[in-house]
This record gives C-alpha cells, sequence and structure tokens, in this order.
C-alpha cells in the first residue's frame, strides 16, 4: 500500500471508488497520506470509503483489542478530525462518518455485547473511536 507506483497499472482516467477497510490504521500519517493523495492525484473523481480509529482507538487497540494484540501488529495512525484531511490532500472533500457503534451487523451479536456497544455509542469519545469514513474526490 506504501509503494509509489501502486497506481501505475490502474487506468487513471475514470471514476474511481476505492475501499479501502482495514488498512489505515496500520499505516503512519505519513504513508497514509501519501497514499490518499496518490489516489487523489491518479484519478479524476470517485469515492474513497475506509474505516479509521481516532488517536484513542489506535493506543486503546494496541493494549486491548484481541485481534490486535494476538496477530501482534501494532496500529500508528489515528484520524481524529475527518475534515482535516481535506487539508492535507488535495482534492479530497469529506462528505460523511459513520459509527461502528450503529452497525447493522451488531445485530447478529448477542444481546448484551450489542446493548453495551449501542449504550457506548451515546459517548461522544466512544461514539468516534472506530468509524467509517467517505469522502469524495
Amino acid at each position: 500500500m506504501t509503494a509509489p507506483d501502486l497506481l501505475d497499472d490502474i487506468p487513471g482516467d475514470r471514476p474511481v471508488l476505492v475501499v479501502a477497510e482495514g488498512i489505515t490504521m496500520y499505516l503512519s500519517e505519513v504513508d497514509g497520506l501519501a497514499l490518499l493523495r496518490r489516489i487523489t492525484g491518479h484519478f479524476p473523481s470517485g469515492e474513497l470509503i475506509f474505516d479509521a480509529f481516532r488517536g484513542l482507538g489506535v493506543r486503546v487497540s494496541n493494549r486491548f483489542n484481541p485481534a490486535v494484540v494476538h496477530a501482534g501488529a501494532r496500529l500508528h495512525w489515528g484520524i481524529d478530525e475527518p475534515q482535516a484531511l481535506e487539508s492535507s490532500v488535495p482534492g479530497l472533500r469529506f462528505v460523511t462518518e459513520w459509527s461502528f457503534t450503529d452497525a447493522p451487523e451488531l445485530d447478529r451479536y448477542p444481546l448484551p455485547a450489542r446493548a453495551v456497544i449501542r449504550a457506548s455509542g451515546r459517548i461522544t469519545a466512544m461514539r468516534r473511536m472506530g468509524r467509517m469514513l467517505r469522502y469524495r474526490l
């Protein structure tokens, strides 16, 4: 994902939909911004959707998220304010965000877990801990 020639073999003359789930938080901020700049510079228009954690979410996940801890992985990049990417990535325009605490997939969780997650979504800091971000380019 960080290779400068990542998009070289992909035609850049049409709109694009980029779905980058499970990627950004593993990148450094420098590498993440470089990737977003490559995307906005390569395609004439389109949409970009990816999941992101706040800085606090990154720190908490590195210590307590079983998927991260057991894999021996390390998260690096937290995005606290999605609109801030607009000034760092020319051509990127924030559209919307939605919280993991609102995900329809939670309906598959056992009731106690679902109730805790949904209730935590009422606390702004928790609601924005992990979310999907949508941008236009």
